[in-house]
Order: structure tokens, then C-alpha cells, then sequence
């Protein structure tokens, strides 16, 4: 449908809605996983938003490019693009794409273990959403505020912003973002050791993730149904489960993802004395941690790592 548009509207020479086009169609790459195609998308529709004068096609155009490169792992890029976006956003006094924005720029602060700095730019994205009545935007500020609570060990905290988030997608029937917000409520409970109920959570999750055939989200799933079965003692379960998550994260390109799951086989092989296969899947973790620029999670590692003997 959407090349059917871009066809007709090429034909018709509307440059305006060729470069909507274009942004849509790169849409529907990201959402596959396809970055590279969707990057060539956004450009084509960037480059003839900055010949059109469209500054609010431009904020949009940079800010869908900073989420390439989020899902790249190249957080420093997504910065600048987002604050790019920001920044024109503000001049044109548009308050919704502000708070998109506030929120995207907490997302890099959160996965650079930075969350003050996070924090304090979810709350000024959750206020202004609020303001707007964005109930949408509200229920994503509050699932990354429990997010930083949850990685600050504020387990309850966390828990109640989770169900907050929760209520609001079912009212809306986001089932994408009820399928987050299960598997996030199943690590607070695999936190907690309650390791039946986080594998409820964790294959509510899954399921709604297949249906949807959200392919990054079902490799989070297999990846927390993983851990919960390695901290369980169920090492054969953790292996296959945390193999699969590996596989569909490198396919879909979410290195971080990749990072979490080779450390948490690093692990597993080091409870079998595998000494190979752990240090294997340790380095694999340290070099993709370093290269994101994850300082909190190569200190973790190597400080664990360091403890361990064989």
C-alpha cells in the first residue's frame, strides 16, 4: 500500500508526500530489524525535507535515524540526532515531539548506567505528557521510570510504576507495550527468587510477542527465560532458552541484548567447568559492552568474573 502511494504520489510530482512516504516505508524496515534499509529510507526522506524547508518533517526525520542508531548501539550518534530533533522541536514549539524527545536522550542516560541523568530527563518527558494528556506517552515514562528503579533495586518502587504502565496498555490495548510490561513485572519477581512467577510473566510475554511477531521482544523473552532458569539451577533449560535469545538478538541486530546473553552462558559454562566456553562468552560480553560504551556493565563483569574460580 504504502508503494502504491509513493508511486502515485511520485507521479503526481508531490514532493511533500514522497518524503512521507519514504519515512513510512522505513517504518516498516526498522520495525523488521532491517536497519541499513531503513536508513537509506530516512535519508532519501530527510534529504528532501531539507530541500522543502519542512522543519517538523526534519526533527521527525532525525529522530527516526537516532533510533537506527540506538538499535545499533551507537549511543553517542543517537545522541546527537535526537539532540538535533530536540532542538528544532523546541523552536517550532512542538511540546508532544519535546517530550518524545526528553524520553529518547533518558533512554541513552539509562543505558549508559548514568540514572540521575536519566531520571531527571524521564520526569521532564513525563510532565509534559501529563500536561497533554498523553496517556500513551505517560504509561512509557513510567514503565522507564521503573526501569531505573528496578536497576537501583527499589524492587517494590518499581513494581508499582510497572503496574501503573500496565493498566494504561490495557486500557489502550497496546498489546506491545503489555508485552513489555509483563516481561519487565517477570524480572522483578526473578529478583526477588520468585522463579515460577517470573516464568508466568516471562511466557505471557512471549506468547503476545509471537502473535504480534515482534522478533526483538521474543528474543528479550527467551533471553530473561534464560536467566531465570541458569539462577533456578536448571542449567540444560538456561542453554537452550539463552541460545535461542542469542541467536534471534544477533538477527535482529540488538547487540546489548547479545552482550546480557553472552554473559549470562559465561556463566552457565563456568558452573559446568567448561573453561573454554566461559571465557568464550565472557569476552564476546566484554567486547560488546566496551564497544557500547556500557562502563556499568564491563565493571560488573569483570568485578564478578574476577571472583569467580574455576
Amino acid at each position: 500500500m504504502y508503494r502504491q502511494s509513493l508511486q502515485l504520489r511520485e507521479e503526481l510530482g508531490d514532493r511533500a508526500g514522497m518524503a512521507s512516504s519514504w519515512g513510512e516505508l522505513g517504518d516498516i524496515e526498522r520495525n523488521r530489524g532491517n536497519w541499513e534499509a531503513a536508513e537509506r529510507l530516512y535519508r532519501q526522506s530527510l534529504q528532501l525535507r531539507e530541500e522543502l524547508g519542512d522543519r517538523a518533517g526534519m526533527a521527525s526525520s532525525w529522530g527516526e535515524l537516532g533510533d537506527i542508531e540506538r538499535n545499533r548501539g551507537n549511543w553517542d550518534a543517537a545522541e546527537r540526532l535526537y539532540r538535533q530533533s530536540l532542538q528544532l522541536r523546541e523552536e517550532l514549539g512542538d511540546r508532544a515531539g519535546m517530550a518524545s524527545s526528553w524520553g529518547l536522550l533518558g533512554d541513552i542516560e539509562r543505558n549508559r548506567g548514568n540514572w540521575e541523568a536519566a531520571e531527571r530527563l524521564f520526569r521532564q518527558s513525563l510532565q509534559l505528557r501529563e500536561e497533554l494528556g498523553d496517556r500513551a506517552g505517560m504509561a512509557t515514562s513510567w514503565g522507564v521510570l521503573g526501569d531505573i528503579e528496578r536497576n537501583r533495586g527499589n524492587w517494590d518502587a518499581a513494581e508499582r510504576l510497572y503496574r501503573q504502565c500496565l493498566q494504561i496498555e490495557e486500557e489502550l490495548g497496546d498489546r506491545a507495550g503489555m508485552a513489555s510490561s509483563w516481561g519487565v513485572l517477570g524480572d522483578i519477581e526473578r529478583n526477588r527468587g520468585n522463579w515460577d512467577a517470573a516464568e508466568r510473566l516471562y511466557r505471557q510475554s512471549l506468547q503476545l510477542r509471537e502473535e504480534l511477531g515482534d522478533r526483538a521482544g521474543m528474543a528479550s523473552s527467551w533471553g530473561s527465560m534464560g536467566e531465570n532458569e541458569l539462577l533456578r539451577g536448571n542449567l540444560e533449560l538456561a542453554e537452550v532458552y539463552s541460545k535461542q535469545g542469542l541467536q534471534m538478538a544477533e538477527e535482529v541486530g540488538d547487540t546489548y541484548l547479545a552482550a546480557q546473553i553472552h554473559w549470562d552462558l559465561a556463566r552457565l559454562y563456568q558452573q559446568r567447568n567448561n573453561r573454554t566456553l566461559a571465557q568464550q562468552h565472557y569476552e564476546n560480553a566484554h567486547q560488546i559492552f566496551t564497544q557500547l560504551g556500557a562502563k556499568k556493565d564491563v565493571e560488573k563483569i569483570e568485578r564478578e568474573w574476577r571472583d569467580f574460580r574455576f
